[in-house]
């Protein structure tokens, strides 16, 4: 009678897990039909299902460039104090869009936390930069997608820079603390310490 009763529980339990297994696949299923690119995610199945069709991360450490005028990719940076000890722009590398989605440049918003409070720096599309100047940098396109159209937008396999002009340099010790929005409600949060010595060019490891 025992075995009876546990064969009962475990048909029952598989049962439920069945259905919950057939409320998935018809959520996802429902939401693959009606998704519209660029459309906001809502919901958790919805929100699983948008990270796995499209992503662009940091790649790598960013540069530090030290804090003297130069020019970097044809760009010229002009930092508010000439220190070569000193970290007077930074230089961010993003790993090719993968995915369903696009990165529109005119939405992205860079934020550099300072103290108790956060600055937000301002968008330039030309040189030269000035402190509190960004930019977005180097793009590099795949063979197959090099046509004329909107430049605002980037797209699958592009990857791209952006190139900060930091509002004051900062020494060793200071902490770096940038927020960058590629999507308006979406944060890479990118934190690093400045090393005990800074070089013209100085890699900014965690």
């Amino acid at each position: 009678m025992r075995t009876t009763d546990q064969d009962d529980a475990i048909s029952i339990l598989s049962i439920v897990l069945h259905l919950l297994l057939l409320v998935m696949i018809i959520t996802i299923t429902a939401y693959l039909f009606t998704y519209v690119p660029g459309e906001e995610p809502k919901g958790l199945y919805v929100r699983a299902i948008e990270v796995s069709r499209g992503t662009v991360q940091v790649a790598g450490d960013p540069l530090g460039y030290s804090s003297i005028p130069r020019e970097i990719d044809g760009v010229e940076i002009l930092p508010s104090v000439h220190n070569q000890e000193a970290i007077g722009a930074v230089r961010i590398s993003f790993s090719p869009v993968i995915g369903d989605i696009t990165v529109d440049t005119n939405k992205i918003s860079v934020s550099l936390a300072q103290g108790d409070g956060t600055i937000r720096l301002t968008p330039s599309h030309q040189s030269p930069l000035s402190p509190g100047d960004w930019i977005v940098l180097h793009r590099r396109e795949p063979r197959i997608n090099r046509e004329t159209g909107d430049r605002s937008t980037i797209g699958l396999g592009e990857s791209f820079d952006i190139l900060i002009v930091l509002p004051g340099p900062l020494v060793s010790g200071d902490r770096l603390r940038l927020s960058i929005f590629l999507r308006p409600d979406t944060a890479i949060p990118i934190e690093r310490s400045i090393p005990h010595r800074v070089v013209d060019t100085t890699l900014l490891s965690p």
